[in-house]
């Protein structure tokens, strides 16, 4: 099955779910299970009204000094040359917009050098995309999500991996 959603429009890829990895806890429904802390900061799951986009629950990411990154470990092996589709929805406490990235990499280190940052605000939920061709196949790589602003909460939501169709040979 392909999915196309309005929001991607003629340019854009149309992605396929896919099975090589997968998450451990994308949504938070029940813990942050599986998510770490790799600079400073805090995570907590959320169910407060507005600080979540699918129930029954999200995350909220929270650093006062600088910034905070939180990351997991995702479960199988990514095909070389297979072109990855990660995205997440987020929004923040603040309504001024500043950066919030995502990326994902064969280690935590390549995850933080390996993003895209948007700037996002409080107004409401954004997708965040990241796309991803492993050069070799990589067992169990990991995605980092880092708010970039100081006494900011960036309120999370849920995380999905689909690879573009179709993948390339």
């Amino acid at each position: 099955r392909v999915t196309r959603t309005a929001a991607q429009g003629a340019s854009s890829p149309v992605t396929q779910a896919q099975t090589d990895i997968t998450f451990t806890n994308p949504s938070f429904d029940t813990n942050t299970t599986g998510w770490s802390i790799t600079t400073s900061g805090t995570i907590t799951r959320t169910t407060t009204a507005g600080e979540f986009e699918s129930t029954p629950a999200g995350a909220k990411l929270f650093e006062v000094i600088s910034t905070s990154a939180a990351a997991t470990t995702l479960t199988g092996t990514a095909k070389a040359s297979r072109t990855y589709v990660l995205t997440c929805r987020v929004k923040t406490s603040d309504a001024v917009a500043y950066p919030v990235r995502l990326g994902i990499g064969a280690t935590t280190l390549e995850a933080n050098q390996n993003f895209v940052t948007q700037n996002v605000n409080s107004s409401g939920f954004v997708t965040l995309t990241k796309y991803w061709t492993p050069t070799v196949n990589t067992a169990s790589p990991v995605v980092v999500i880092e708010n970039g602003h100081a006494n900011q909460t960036a309120y999370i939501d849920t995380f999905d991996l689909r690879v573009a169709t179709p993948p390339p040979p």
